[in-house]
């Protein structure tokens, strides 16, 4: 439905009103010097051609860290919701069939490795949402109201992104000078503190607890997408909301902790995954 919009001229006052409610802009700075201070390869703003549609399409942020022979893709879209029309996340427990993350193996043959229920870093019966809304008041009526189109298309945009990062990240061994190199890929979306909460379910549709305000959720999205040179599909198996903070500390556990890098790339099961495809890992 098209706005209504005043006749008025916008003015200098507005603009700066908007500014400081409204700039989804000012958020992508905050998050693209986060990555920055966190030493990560970021790229701030930019268009790429959609490898599906053939479109042009914009991407806010993308980052990557490398720990050879590993590397952390990041998607990264910004949202400024505002606390009276926030983001909830309904959750309820992951199943085994959404227990599982694929990393792409960069290499003159690029594979994609499926990891799987206890090698995931997501694991069976942990919450996941299954659905997104925003809440609010009408300003007039006092009516609560819901919908969740504007946080839908930056979530869209981050899986286009990621998207864009698989093509990419086929033959990203050669850049390197290497033989191989293995490559995670997170969609992620950020959006200011305050804004995010969550509310879980059982199966059978009996909430669990009251809704709580959170600082970050997964979202099962379980999209798949072609590898260039290869009749084969990667899967984004979940989308990550961030609150700016969380994010922040995210990017500190990707310096400072070895968790998250274990949890992705479980070295043994991937050893032994290569290993059936006779692809095993080389030290060049």
């Amino acid at each position: 439905m098209a706005r209504q919009l005043s006749t008025n001229p916008i003015t200098e006052k507005d603009i700066v009103d908007y500014l400081k409610t409204n700039d989804d802009f000012h958020l992508e700075l905050q998050v693209y010097n986060a990555c920055v201070r966190a030493g990560l390869r970021v790229f701030l703003g930019g268009t790429y051609e959609d490898p599906a549609t053939k479109l042009s399409r914009q991407f806010d942020i993308r980052a990557k860290v490398l720990k050879w022979p590993l590397e952390i893709r990041l998607a990264v879209e910004c949202k400024c919701l505002k606390p009276n029309f926030p983001l909830v996340v309904s959750r309820v427990p992951r199943q085994l069939i959404e227990s599982y993350h694929d990393i792409i193996v960069s290499s003159s043959e690029p594979q994609v490795l499926r990891l799987g229920g206890e090698h995931s870093i997501y694991p069976e019966g942990q919450y996941v949402g299954k659905s997104t809304t925003q809440i609010g008041r009408h300003a007039t009526s006092g009516d609560l109201i819901s919908g969740d189109s504007e946080v839908y298309d930056k979530w869209s945009q981050a899986l286009a992104s990621s998207h864009g990062l698989i093509y990419g990240s086929a033959g990203a061994h050669r850049k390197l000078g290497k033989t191989h190199l293995l490559v995670a890929i997170i969609p992620i979306v950020v959006i200011p503190d305050g804004t995010l909460w969550i509310v879980d379910y059982d199966f059978n549709g009996k909430q669990q607890g009251d809704p709580k305000l959170t600082d970050n959720a997964l979202v099962y999205v379980g999209r798949q997408y072609p590898v260039p040179m290869r009749d084969v599909q990667f899967s984004i198996s979940h989308l990550q909301f961030f609150t700016l903070s969380e994010f922040c500390r995210f990017l500190e556990q990707l310096n400072q902790s070895a968790i998250y890098w274990n949890g992705l790339f479980p070295m043994q099961q991937i050893q032994a995954e290569l290993n059936k495809a006779q692809l095993g890992l080389r030290s060049a």
